[in-house]
Formats: C-alpha cells, sequence, structure tokens
C-alpha cells in the first residue's frame, strides 16, 4: 500500500503545497458521500466527516460548513415553487436543485441550521429567471430585508448575496418585494465563520446526493450545471459515484467524468474514487432486476409513468432506486404497464429521470465502470484510489467478502466501518 499511496500523492502537487489561504475541498458523489443520506442510515460519521476532521488537525479548523444544496433535509419551501428544467437558461444549480417562485404567492424557503454547525456568516446562492423582483430574506425572527437586483440581463451564472450576520436557527427567502409577490429564485447556501477571520484551514462542500448520478451533474443542459464549480474554485475535489451503473452506458460516465475532470483542471487537483462492488443481481435475473429509463416523477406524487418497458404483476413490493426516489421506496400496486405507485411520494421532479426496480447491480457491469473511470483518471493525471481491488486485497473479492468482513451494510452501502474504511484510505492519499 505504501508505494500506491506514494505514487497518488505525487498527483496532488498543487494541493499538498502548504498555503497562507482558506483550502477549499469540494467531495462530489451520491448517497456514499451524502453525509445526510447517511445519517438517516445509521452511520454516525461517513467518510467525508472523518477526512474533514482530519484537515481541521493537520491544515487547521474549519472555516464554515460549505455549500449546503436544497436536497438536504435542512431546506423547507412553503407555497409554489418550481424545479428548474435542462431547458432552462438559468439551469445552473448542482443535481438540478435550484427552485424559483411563482411571484403570485408569498412563497418561502426556510433553511435550519444543524444544531452543530457554528454560522457566523452566509451566502445565499440564486440564479436570474424571468419576472424576478426584489425578493427578500431575513434570518432567525429578524425584520425582512429586499435585496437589490442587478439591473442585468439574464444569465446562466449562479450568483451570491453574501451576508454577514450570525445565525442561530434558520435563514428564509420569501418571494415578496415587501409590498406584493414577485418571483424569487434559490439555489442554495453556504455557511462560514467570520469573514474577517486570518486566512487558513479548510472548508469541506459535501455535494453528495442520494440517488443521483455523474450523468444528471454533467447533463446536457442550456444552462450550466457545473456553475457551482467555477464559483468555488477548489484547491481539492473528491468524485465517488456508484448510481450511474443502472443506466449501462459506461462509455456516457467516462464521457461525463472526463468533462468534469477538464472543468476544474484549472484550479483544482482532483482524487477520483471507484466504489467497492454492490450486491450483484441473482443468477436467475427477474423483472426486478430490469433498468427502468425515462421515468417520470413528481415532487410529493408516489406515481411513476414509464415509457420504455412495461411493469408487471411481480414487481409489486420490489425495492426502487433512482432519481427522486425516497430511500426505502417500493412499489405498492401497478395502475397500469405503464404507471405504478409507490409507497412513499417522489421527493422531486423530473420528466426523464432514471429507476431501477431491485437490488441486482450486474457484477460486468460494475467491473467495466471501474475500468472506464481508472482509464480516465490516468488520462487526466488524477489520483486515484479504487475500493474494489483495495478491499480484494485485503478482505476478498466482491460483495460477499466485503459483506462478511463487516464493510456494507446493505446491498449497496458501507457501514459504519466501511466508512471508517474508506477514511483511512483517502487520508493516506490527501494527507
Amino acid at each position: 500500500m505504501g508505494d500506491r499511496v506514494a505514487t497518488e500523492k505525487a498527483k496532488l502537487t498543487r494541493w499538498r503545497v502548504a498555503t497562507d489561504r482558506t483550502r477549499q475541498v469540494v467531495c462530489l458523489g451520491d448517497s456514499i458521500t451524502d453525509d445526510g443520506a447517511m445519517v438517516r442510515a445509521g452511520i454516525r460519521r461517513n467518510w467525508v466527516d472523518q477526512v474533514a476532521e482530519a484537515f481541521d488537525l493537520t491544515i487547521g479548523p474549519r472555516r464554515g460548513g460549505g455549500f449546503r444544496g436544497l436536497w438536504r433535509a435542512e431546506w423547507r419551501l412553503r407555497g409554489a415553487w418550481t424545479e428548474t428544467m435542462p431547458s432552462d437558461a438559468f439551469d445552473v444549480t448542482p443535481f438540478r436543485q435550484g427552485f424559483y417562485s411563482s411571484g403570485e404567492t408569498n412563497d418561502v424557503a426556510a433553511w435550519t441550521k444543524p444544531r452543530a454547525l457554528a454560522v457566523e456568516a452566509f451566502d445565499l446562492y440564486w440564479f436570474h429567471c424571468p419576472g424576478m423582483g426584489q425578493w427578500q430574506y431575513r434570518v432567525d425572527e429578524g425584520p425582512w430585508r429586499s435585496v437589490d437586483m442587478p439591473a442585468t440581463v439574464a444569465d446562466n451564472r449562479l450568483h451570491r448575496l453574501p451576508v454577514s450576520q450570525r445565525v442561530r436557527g434558520r435563514v428564509e427567502v420569501r418571494g415578496f418585494d415587501g409590498r406584493q409577490p414577485c418571483v424569487a429564485s434559490i439555489g442554495g447556501i453556504s455557511t462560514c465563520t467570520p469573514r474577517s477571520a486570518a486566512p487558513g484551514g479548510t472548508v469541506v462542500h459535501n455535494l453528495g446526493h442520494k440517488h443521483q448520478l455523474l450523468a444528471v451533474l454533467c447533463r446536457p443542459s442550456a444552462g450550466d450545471p457545473l456553475a457551482i464549480l467555477d464559483d468555488i474554485r477548489p484547491d481539492l475535489v473528491t468524485v465517488l459515484f456508484s448510481n450511474d451503473v443502472i443506466l449501462k452506458d459506461p462509455e456516457r460516465f467516462g464521457d461525463n467524468l472526463d468533462e468534469l475532470l477538464r472543468r476544474v483542471s484549472p484550479y483544482a487537483d482532483v482524487l477520483v474514487i471507484a466504489p467497492f462492488e454492490q450486491r450483484p443481481r441473482s443468477a436467475t435475473a427477474t423483472a426486478h432486476d430490469t433498468v427502468v429509463t425515462q421515468v417520470q416523477t413528481t415532487a410529493g406524487s408516489p406515481i411513476l409513468k414509464v415509457s420504455e418497458i412495461l411493469f408487471v404483476e411481480s414487481d409489486i413490493g420490489a425495492p426502487l432506486a433512482g432519481t427522486n426516489i425516497p430511500e426505502g421506496a417500493t412499489i405498492a400496486s401497478l395502475e397500469s404497464a405503464r404507471q405504478a405507485t409507490m409507497t412513499v411520494a417522489a421527493i422531486g421532479s423530473d420528466p426523464n429521470g432514471s429507476l431501477v426496480v431491485g437490488r441486482g447491480r450486474d457484477a460486468a457491469v460494475q467491473a467495466e465502470y471501474r475500468s472506464i473511470t481508472k482509464r480516465v483518471a490516468e488520462a487526466k493525471s488524477c489520483a486515484f484510489v479504487d475500493l474494489y481491488q483495495e478491499w480484494a486485497d485485503d478482505y476478498g473479492a466482491g460483495w460477499d467478502a466485503a459483506h462478511a468482513a463487516g464493510r456494507m451494510q446493505d446491498v449497496l452501502h458501507p457501514s459504519q466501518q466501511g466508512h471508517d474504511d474508506i477514511a483511512t484510505r483517502v487520508k493516506a492519499v490527501l494527507i
């Protein structure tokens, strides 16, 4: 392991150079990276949290909680908010999690501060969209403050509103200008320590979003889906995606990964992580192993509509995963061969999402994705950690061996021991 770690460390020259400024770290991924998802699954400290704590000890204390997207449970939307679409020039938020208000009612977006997070200042992220007015925000129960909108044409950029005010409980944004409703937009919040603090330490931006795909992060769009990266300009980016295997298109995954690495190459070093094996499908495949594409979901509705394949009676009770599908969802009933009802409502809207019915993920397809990941990382001279190979070397190959070693919590996700293991291997390369 020593020679391999030394080789990968050598590829992180910019990250490892001592600096007198605050270093920015962005961690991109799905539920394996999403700290909120792992807390709800019983994980006390996910691998990103453990790496951030190691930075505190070696580089200096954290300078804030970083970007917090609207997919986090910290956010609540009240009123009529519309999710951006890829056809919108203002589709500029990570994983398309940006919303704009109706302009007809006093719609409110509220962010509640996690108890353990200290917030001395913050940035509100917003984007231009038609009909925007002088929307308002407030901190805790303080006065509503209007935002002076710049007289500029619509663009495909993220904008930040810096606010140097301590947050005890929450921040709210509303589509109201003090006299009447107006259109407001919200793309997230980024929290920090006092802006006057001496430089140093790190800010770790956890951009893990459960159930999501690299294909959604790097989606075709009239806007700029990767705008957040140019805004943060991280010194280091980690990339760990496992869900794209449901699309069975490794070459597309490779193209998206290559696009992402090219985008951040002017300012960031990158650590690419190939995932461990998730439980492969059984030898006797059933309808529960079918990959369904072009699935329509609507926020707040349990209805799934498909156009490419047909649901069958044996799908009732099958577990589900995919775009906007909550953890633990299963098929409750079938209304037709093209429409099914889930046991829970979708957490977002998408006319063309991705869905897996059942738990199996083909082992050969997973291997091909790992091979593509390694090929692209090497071509871009990125640091690379292959969790599958390292776990195979230490515990035996495949999901069965990893599960027997206590590294897997279920068919898709690592246990606490698994997160501890991942953190140890990542820290060995970064620190």
